[in-house]
């Protein structure tokens, strides 16, 4: 194959990689809901990994803080675990809470949560599915109700969900929030594929430079190989 055929092959893969959906299957990625979170501890499931790992997800301090502005900040697993799961009309944090059983922000602090041990469990590598992608680093498009989430990150979502349960800005209604939170945190429950993952989460693809980086290498060893002739 030519150089320049080589390049527009090259072009023409990243470019329908970068624009395709994800089809996914059991077992490539893994979170949990805050009512697997918050469930009663038995060896083997959600409440157990949390049990088992909290210490070294949040190593040195063993703190875990949710929410940007007003927060909820947890002194350790067990008071996280009764805390979740929350319920309650879905708002923002009124004040600052220290081990809270319940928050004005209602079940939209829970799920919040959920999603933030989502990221953190998978950052640190507890769990994780077969594809070996982090869950954090799954694409979001095609929301409607919050479409200001579309094209970010699991975790920049997840910021931006931090930021409005703390009682910062939002363009969005906290039941669509909430609603969001919920179908993020439950989008790989056990390692099974949700609608909505199928139908709003991408694996994460090549930025520009790599792009760039890997049309640069077809590149080379295509033109390596044109100097090669047969004898």
């Amino acid at each position: 194959m030519r150089l320049r055929e080589t390049v527009i092959l090259a072009l023409a893969l990243a470019s329908a990689n970068a624009a395709s959906a994800t089809t996914w299957h059991d077992g490539d990625v893994v979170s949990y809901s805050e009512s697997a979170w918050g469930d009663e501890p038995n060896g083997t499931n959600a409440a157990s990994i949390l049990v088992a790992n909290y210490p070294l997800v949040y190593a040195p301090f063993g703190i875990f803080e949710v929410g940007t502005g007003f927060s909820m900040t947890f002194g350790g697993y067990s008071t996280l675990l009764d805390y979740l799961p929350a319920i309650g009309t879905p708002g923002p944090l009124d004040t600052d809470l220290l081990d809270p059983m319940f928050s004005s922000s209602g079940g939209f602090g829970g799920n919040v949560s959920a999603l933030k041990l989502d990221v953190d469990f998978a950052d640190a590598n507890v769990i994780s599915g077969t594809s070996g992608l982090k869950f954090g680093d799954l694409r979001v498009y095609g929301l409607t109700t919050t479409p200001d989430l579309n094209n970010m990150r699991v975790r920049d979502a997840l910021a931006v969900l931090q930021g409005a349960l703390g009682g910062g800005p939002t363009s969005d209604s906290y039941d669509a929030l909430n609603s969001t939170a919920l179908e993020l945190s439950g989008a790989f429950f056990e390692g099974t594929p949700s609608t909505f993952a199928q139908d709003h989460l991408q694996a994460p693809v090549p930025e520009p430079s790599m792009l760039l980086l890997l049309v640069s290498g077809v590149a080379v060893v295509a033109a390596r190989r044109s100097r090669v002739r047969p004898t």
